[in-house]
Formats: C-alpha cells, sequence, structure tokens
C-alpha cells in the first residue's frame, strides 16, 4: 500500500497515490501499453480488431507517405524546394501526433478527497468508479486495479480516508 512513504496502488493504465488531500493517477508508457494490452483480452472482436488495426493502419500510411517522399518527389523536385517542403509538412505532423501520444500515455488526473461523493467496487473486473463533485456537477473517473492485492489496497486507503466505499453485495471479505 505504500510506495515512497505515499500511499498508492498499481492501476492496469499506471499508479494511483494519496497525497495532500488528493487522489493523484498517473500514467506511463510501460504501464499504458501493459493497459492496452489488458483491454485486448477482455474487449469484444469488434474493439480487439480496431485497438490493433488502428496503429498498423498509421504506421502504414506513414511508411507510404515517407516512401512517395523518397521516390517520386525527390528526383523531380529537389531543385524547386518542394520535396524539403514537403518533408517538413510529414515530420509536423508526426512531430504533433507523437506530442498529442506521448501528453495522453503521460496524462494524470488530481481528485480531492473532499469532492468524492462514493467509489462503486466492481470485485469481478477490478473496478474502481470515483464520483465526485466538479464545479457543481457530478462527474465519474473509472479506474481498474492491476492486481485483486492492488483492488484490496484501494478500498483500505480510500476507507481510512473516510471515503464513502460500496462493494457489490455479493463480495465476502476475505
Amino acid at each position: 500500500m505504500s510506495t515512497h512513504g505515499v500511499w498508492s496502488f498499481r492501476t492496469e493504465t499506471g499508479y494511483a497515490r494519496l497525497a495532500n488531500g488528493a487522489l493523484h493517477f498517473s500514467s506511463d508508457i510501460q504501464s499504458y501499453s501493459r493497459g492496452q494490452l489488458a483491454k485486448l483480452k477482455h474487449a469484444s472482436r469488434w474493439e480487439q480488431l480496431l485497438l490493433i488495426f488502428t496503429p498498423v493502419a498509421f504506421v502504414r500510411l506513414l511508411y507510404d507517405s515517407v516512401g512517395i517522399l523518397i521516390t517520386s518527389s525527390a528526383a523531380s523536385t529537389v531543385r524547386s524546394g518542394e520535396f524539403f517542403g514537403v518533408l517538413l509538412m510529414v515530420a509536423g505532423v508526426v512531430g504533433v501526433l507523437s506530442l498529442i501520444l506521448y501528453r495522453s500515455i503521460r496524462s494524470s488526473a488530481k481528485i480531492p478527497l473532499a469532492d468524492i461523493t462514493l467509489v462503486q467496487i466492481t470485485h469481478e473486473d477490478r473496478e474502481l468508479t470515483i464520483r465526485y463533485e466538479r464545479d457543481m456537477e457530478t462527474e465519474e473517473n473509472t479506474t481498474v486495479a492491476r492486481t485483486d492485492a492492488d483492488l484490496q489496497d484501494a478500498i483500505e486507503m480510500l476507507e481510512l480516508k473516510g471515503v464513502n466505499v460500496a462493494r457489490n453485495p455479493s463480495y465476502e471479505r476475505n
């Protein structure tokens, strides 16, 4: 439950820690990839196809674009400078998409404990659905604990901090 003096638990896409009166969610590239693989195992066939073929299609499109630039444009447009303009445009698009992907993977969220109204636990899926108030509206954040032990750590941490945790009625404590 404790990592480096801070209460924390692992999630499918990173980790959550309890510090300074708030629940902080963070993810990193390794955990994000692990979470995507876990989603792949439990997703429907349609979602599995989408999760697999979206990155493949993007890489194929990028490969074809660079191939076209190198083969057809290089010989005919080097003198006019168009080749370098198109190459710069492709590099810019790749750079922006890489930044967006990096920001989404390295994302973090912070929910003050005082704003949390309820944490609903689904033990079968190790899922925590956190309901909280933000700007006079109720919002939800759902996360999945990596293991059953991580789910237990999350429940204990939140209950010790006085958060209302609702468990499945069919679940029996060990």
